[in-house]
Formats: C-alpha cells, structure tokens, sequence
C-alpha cells in the first residue's frame, strides 16, 4: 500500500519538495505524497520496506534478513514469514544508545493467533547481552483461549530504565486490546522525565489514566522509573525474539511474526499528544487504499 507501511521516507519527497506548506506543518511533494515533518530531528530511524529493510534516516542495512515484501498501504510493506528475522547491528555512537526516552509508530495488521499456533509473536526488540527481554520489547498475544476464542490481540511492551528499574505494559494493567486482522496504527511513547507511558491507536490516545505513571517497586517504596537505559543495546530485531535468533531458545510460546509492517519510525523522544495526532494524520494522506 505503499507506492515507495512497524515500526524509506518517499523517494520524491528527499529528493524535492513543493513550497506549500499544509496547515499541519507538513509539505506536499510534487507526486502528491506528503514528507512527514513531525518532530523531524528527533527522528533516528524509518523503515519504509519499500522492497528492502534499509533504514531511511541512518543507511543501516539488515546483517541477516528473511522476510517478503508485499504491496500494501502505502506501496509496499514487510510480511512477516515463518522463521522470519531482521537482524541489524547498532553502531557505536547510534542515537538510540543515547535515548533516555523514545517514540515507536507503525502501521500493523496481525491476524488472529489460533490456539494452535505459538501465542507471543515478537515485533521488535533492542538486544542487549544477558537481558532476556532485551533493552525495549514489543510483542502481541492472543486473548482468548480454547474455550473462549477471541480476535482481540494484545500488545505487550517492556522497557529497561536506569537502575534496574522496568517496566512492563500487558493485558493485565493497561489492557490495550486490537482486532486482528486489521491495519491499525500503533504509537508507543516513553517519556523519561515525567516517567509516563502511552499508547495511541489509529490517532487516540487510549492508555487509562491510572496506567499512565510507569514507577518500580510497591506502594511507599515505589520511585519513578526515568531514563530508559539503551545503552547496552547491540543489535535490534524486527519480527523475531533475541533469544530465539541469536541464543537459539525452542520455547514454544515465542512466535514468529505473521503479520504484515510499514512505515517503522523511531524517535528519540516522546511524542505529544498533537504530534501523535499529525503523524497519524500524515500516515493516513500517503495511504494509497
């Protein structure tokens, strides 16, 4: 669905823009395409798949990849395979080392997971050494079981903070339900300095309010979570677990990803609740159905 969707920026839009500008703060190409400008120096990464898995913003290429390209929302899109992997390693002097908070925005269509199929598909993950869930997980569970089928999916992020604080947002807390089998548009947010977690879907904000506060440890002892703590990270991972790629672990529960990405950006800040809204709205102007 792209003419060029988890997580390139259109060609003709690097290349030359139009000088009109829309009212969103965001500029037409001369294809009619719209270059995306939100919160554009905070951007450290953006993979379009537009028929490859390079990065638009660094030019990192994929050190192992298994995965197919299909014509979807906004030209083509990653479709996720059996035994499918992105692999990358992250440089040294990588901004996502530096991240103390961060923005993940994709569009994502992931089909119900059958109860016969491995229930936790894995969509990204920051690798760090001897950190099983890594520095930053995003996963999808199914939620129903054999006795009660369900097509609600529920996405699961974890996240390392300083300190060994953490924190983990699953079905049981900030109960983020989607309908499977449809293209949804995902934006997770960290914000370090006010240690706040949110999700947006389709545009809208729809984390509760009592789960907004991300803190470690229980009642009076509890302290804010704050800086994330990327800066182990060695390599990161679409669409595959770390530890099943690169440590070879057979649990059963870790799933491939089936589903079908596009337009991954990264940031290295939290995004506002208006900016969350004009991403999403510019997402939607370059859909091509």
């Amino acid at each position: 669905m792209k003419k060029v969707l988890m997580f390139a920026a259109i060609a003709a839009a690097l290349v030359s823009f139009s000088s009109c500008k829309k009212d969103n703060g965001q500029t037409d190409d001369k294809s009619g395409k719209t270059e995306i400008t939100v919160a554009k120096d905070a951007l450290i990464a953006h993979f379009n798949f537009e028929g490859n898995a390079e990065d638009q913003v660094a030019g990192l290429k994929p050190k192992q990849e298994k995965a197919e390209y299909t014509a979807k929302r906004n030209g083509k899109a990653l479709k996720g395979i059996a035994g499918g992997v992105l692999l990358y390693d992250v440089p040294a002097d990588s901004k996502l080392k530096s991240a103390t908070s961060i923005t993940i925005a994709m569009w994502l269509k992931q089909a119900p997971i059958p109860t016969s199929q491995a229930p936790v598909p894995c969509f990204f993950e920051f690798v760090a050494p001897d950190a099983f869930w890594g520095n930053f997980a995003m996963s999808i569970d199914r939620k129903g079981d054999e006795e009660n089928p369900s097509d609600l999916l529920t996405p699961k992020v974890f996240g390392q903070c300083i300190e060994g604080r953490d924190f983990w947002k699953t079905d049981g807390d900030a109960k983020l339900g989607v309908t499977g089998n449809r293209w949804n548009h995902i934006i997770y947010t960290y914000d370090a300095a006010k240690s706040e977690f949110h999700v947006y879907l389709n545009g809208a904000d729809v984390t509760p309010e009592d789960q907004i506060a991300c803190t470690f440890g229980v009642g009076e002892e509890a302290v804010p979570d704050g800086n994330l703590d990327l800066t182990t990270t060695t390599q990161f991972i679409i669409g595959a677990w770390q530890n099943k790629v690169i440590g070879g672990a057979t649990d059963e529960w870790m799933g491939d990803f089936l589903g079908e990405m596009d337009e991954l950006r990264i940031y290295d800040k939290a995004l506002t609740k208006d900016e969350a809204k004009t991403l999403y709205q510019g997402e939607v102007a370059n859909l091509d159905e």
